[in-house]
């Protein structure tokens, strides 16, 4: 009798031990498979566009050294709303998707379905001249900062919210 106790406490420690075994590799594999959600949601977010439709990247414009005032209402203003070919994307009929609410240099992209708007649609929207060899009305060599670092897109940057954006004209 003594010898079936001792089997059974036995078989008993064996299955507990089994038991813990496979939990703890259930746990392990539970953990594995999050981190590698986690490092594939990351890969796949790195580098993307902002989709959202509500954004606010800020304009500052240097033309010989001397600040550009940016003028309030453009894309608001009909005399500074000169292209309309944004308009589809626009989230009211008073302004277009991409515009300005005052002279402070924040671009406001507000839009009622998801484009991306480009530093040429701005431009084009407050139908001012904008490249690498002109800038409202210099003519002459353009460079373009983007957060600090030069950037080579001029009218085909895409807008994002936050970025900080300098244009010089020499």
């Amino acid at each position: 009798m003594a010898g079936s106790k001792t089997r059974q406490r036995t078989s008993a420690g064996v299955r507990a031990a089994r038991n813990r075994r496979k939990r703890i590799l259930q746990l392990a594999a539970v953990l594995i498979s999050v981190g590698a959600a986690v490092a594939l949601l990351s890969l796949s977010t790195r580098g993307t566009v902002n989709a959202s439709l509500h954004q606010h990247p800020h304009l500052e414009i240097y033309i010989q050294g001397s600040a550009v005032a940016i003028p309030t209402d453009i894309g608001i203003d009909p005399s500074l709303w000169h292209d309309h070919s944004m308009d589809e994307y626009r989230q009211m009929e008073t302004m277009s998707p991409i515009h300005t609410h005052d002279a402070g240099g924040t671009i406001h992209l507000e839009m009622g379905k998801w484009h991306p708007c480009t530093l040429g649609d701005f431009f084009d929207v407050w139908g001012q001249p904008f490249g690498p060899g002109e800038a409202l009305s210099y003519r002459g060599p353009v460079s373009l900062t983007v957060d600090g670092k030069p950037n080579s897109n001029y009218r085909d940057l895409v807008l994002q919210d936050g970025q900080q954006i300098v244009i010089r004209g020499a």
